[in-house]
């Protein structure tokens, strides 16, 4: 009789944890599909939320953390190849997650990275009325135009703000400097860092008492 109970409570135990992990993966493709008009991305983005017992947490509506993957972000005349969020201490109301209703999602804090390749950082000066084709190097950008007699080293930095990337020239002779507003596709968020390499450029940034709104 009692390995049979003991059988018993193992059974139940593994069907609350797979139906745990069931509804977890739901909820995080069901969040994935309404972040993709919230950060106007080509795809659903990779959600993924921390906590177990799931159905706890998403009872209480908090988790301790989540983290959204997606690609092909475009906001504001700003393209990216591909965004990282992290955000951490989430809270929403899980009444209306549930019925579908528009909701905000708010997190206590956050980071993440926005990549872009050359062709959308060219694309970016291009929306600002200046036509440069752009070839990224380690730590510098060569910008190249038919209207200039020759190539031009530049180097991106952030403003004071966080919010506008900035294009200098190197060259004393040739004293370019372009802007580029950047979006703030997360309500609280702020550029922290530019960081350019062969492959890509890369702007971190943080977000403090975030607001996510999903519906």
């Amino acid at each position: 009789m009692r390995r049979w109970l003991l059988i018993s409570i193992a059974v139940v135990v593994l069907l609350l944890v797979g139906a745990d992990l069931v509804l977890k993966s739901v909820a995080e493709r069901w969040v994935g599909q309404r972040l993709k008009a919230q950060f106007s991305l080509t795809e659903p983005p990779s959600v993924s939320l921390s906590g177990f017992p799931f159905l706890l947490h998403l009872a209480e509506g908090r988790f301790s953390s989540a983290t959204v993957t997606g690609s092909g972000t475009q906001t504001e005349g700003v393209s990216f190849e591909s965004v990282t969020l992290t955000l951490t201490d989430l809270s929403f109301s899980v009444r209306s997650l549930v019925s579908g209703k528009a909701s905000t999602i708010h997190a206590a804090s956050g980071s993440g990275t926005a990549t872009l390749s050359a062709d959308q950082v060219a694309a970016a000066l291009t929306a600002r009325g200046v036509d440069f084709t752009v070839t990224l190097q380690n730590g510098t950008v060569l910008l190249h135009s038919s209207a200039l007699k020759k190539d031009v080293t530049a180097v991106l930095s952030l403003s004071s703000s966080g919010m506008t990337l900035v294009a200098r020239s190197t060259d004393p002779k040739l004293p370019i400097t372009v802007t580029v507003p950047l979006p703030s596709f997360v309500l609280g968020l702020r550029y922290t860092n530019v960081t350019v390499s062969a492959s890509g450029v890369v702007l971190a940034f943080r977000l403090d008492h975030a607001s996510i709104g999903v519906g």
